[in-house]
C-alpha cells in the first residue's frame, strides 16, 4: 500500500490543480488502496486569522495565502505560537458522503515542494503527537 509514487504535474498549484492532482492519485478507483491516499500541504506558515470553522495563513517562503479547515490540519508546534511554524493540511478528506475541502488557496499559488502524497494514517501520526 505505501509504494505509490508522486510525481508533481505542476510548478505551481492553484485550487483546480490540486482538485486535478486528487483525482488523480486518490480517487483512482482501480487502485485496491485508493481510499487511504490523500494529497497533502506541508510548509511553514504565518499565522493571520483564526475563525470558527477555519484558520488563515500566509506560506513563509511564497506569495501565498491559504484558509484551511480546523478539523483538517495539524499546527506542528506547541502555543504560544512562534512567528513561522510548520502545519500539515490534507486538501482534501473523503468523508462517507464524499470528499470534503480541507484547503482553500485565497491567494497566489502554492509552490509543488509544498505539496505532498501520503496516506492519511501519516495526518493521525502528527495529529497525535501534536
Amino acid at each position: 500500500m505505501l509504494d505509490k509514487i508522486f510525481l508533481p504535474k505542476y510548478e505551481t498549484y492553484n485550487n483546480d490543480n490540486l482538485e486535478l492532482e486528487y483525482e488523480k492519485y486518490c480517487n483512482d478507483k482501480s487502485d485496491p488502496d485508493y481510499m487511504f491516499w490523500r494529497i497533502f500541504f506541508e510548509a511553514e506558515v504565518v499565522f493571520l486569522k483564526q475563525g470558527t470553522s477555519n484558520a488563515i495563513y500566509k506560506l513563509k517562503d511564497a506569495e501565498c495565502i491559504i484558509s484551511v479547515r480546523n478539523a483538517g490540519h495539524v499546527r506542528m508546534t506547541n502555543f504560544p505560537y512562534p512567528d513561522y511554524f510548520p502545519i500539515i493540511a490534507m486538501v482534501y478528506d473523503r468523508r462517507l458522503w464524499g470528499k470534503k475541502r480541507c484547503l482553500e488557496i485565497i491567494e497566489g499559488e502554492i509552490p509543488k515542494r509544498f505539496i505532498t502524497l501520503d496516506t492519511v494514517h501519516r495526518y493521525k501520526q502528527e495529529r497525535s503527537i501534536w
